[in-house]
């Protein structure tokens, strides 16, 4: 969010203000925390402060609370996949400067657009794996179980069969790349934006035939899979192939182990 630059003893008060525009719930219902990214100067030539807004529903974070406390486990810090991912993909050698990571979950998929390094914005896209395993069910005449086996690759298929399962997807999959798109466009036509030159995808479900296709052509940008590895080094027992096989699913556990300050 943007606002004028006040006094650092007002920040708080002026954020919770700005909140309301911002989170579709009460704000006595979500957990807010925020960072000043950086200081600017509109058109105008009057300064603006840069802040990174986070807020989640108190009832998600005490059921995540709950669940590392059942495990035996003492709660340090909460975090949104957002800042694990960018904190566990972003790197100096990257193509471009502005990259935008795109998770795909179950029941929704979210993409955060990195600059430099600093997450510029995010966007929870209504779209995820699940509605593909729905469109494969009803296409193929099968149920969810028996879906989710081949839209992951868990059965052998020949060519023609996974160009078959590809097909009957294709729309849920194009949803996603046209939101993405429209999320890009409007980072872009922002005032000091930089161009977004690269697409990370990271989630259980970014491996997804015809995805990379998609998006490639709807947006005309390079398409890379998440590979969290690259900052740390894995046991001798992880084969190369296991680690990147299972690289998309824990850019956001690696993202959470690199924090620094908890």
């Amino acid at each position: 969010i943007e606002m004028p630059k006040i006094p650092k003893e007002e920040i708080a008060q002026a954020i919770q203000f700005e909140a309301e525009s911002y989170v579709p719930y009460p704000l006595e219902e979500v957990q807010l925390d925020w960072q000043i990214l950086e200081e600017g100067t509109e058109p105008g030539h009057s300064k603006l402060l840069h802040a990174l807004l986070v807020a989640s529903p108190l009832t998600t974070i005490e059921k995540m609370v709950k669940v590392v406390e059942m495990a035996g486990l003492k709660p340090l810090a909460i975090e949104t996949n957002a800042v694990a991912n960018n904190r566990a993909l972003t790197r100096e050698d990257a193509l471009s400067p502005c990259l935008a990571i795109v998770d795909i979950g179950s029941h929704a998929s979210e993409l955060c657009i990195s600059d430099t390094g600093t997450i510029r914005l995010t966007h929870n896209i209504p779209i995820g794996g699940q509605h593909v395993t729905m469109a494969i069910a009803k296409e193929l005449n099968i149920d969810e179980k028996e879906a989710e086996k081949l839209k992951l690759g868990l059965k052998k298929l020949d060519d023609v069969e996974k160009e078959n399962i590809a097909k009957s997807y294709i729309n849920s999959v194009e949803a996603i790349a046209l939101e993405i798109k429209r999320s890009i466009d409007f980072y872009q036509s922002q005032p000091h934006s930089n161009q977004v030159g690269e697409i990370i995808l990271v989630g259980r479900n970014s491996q997804l035939a015809e995805l990379d296709k998609a998006l490639a052509t709807h947006l005309n940008l390079k398409i890379t899979h998440g590979n969290p590895w690259s900052h740390i080094q894995c046991q001798e027992t992880l084969s190369a192939k296991q680690q990147e096989e299972m690289a998309p699913t824990f850019s956001v556990a690696v993202g959470l182990a690199m924090r620094k300050e908890l």
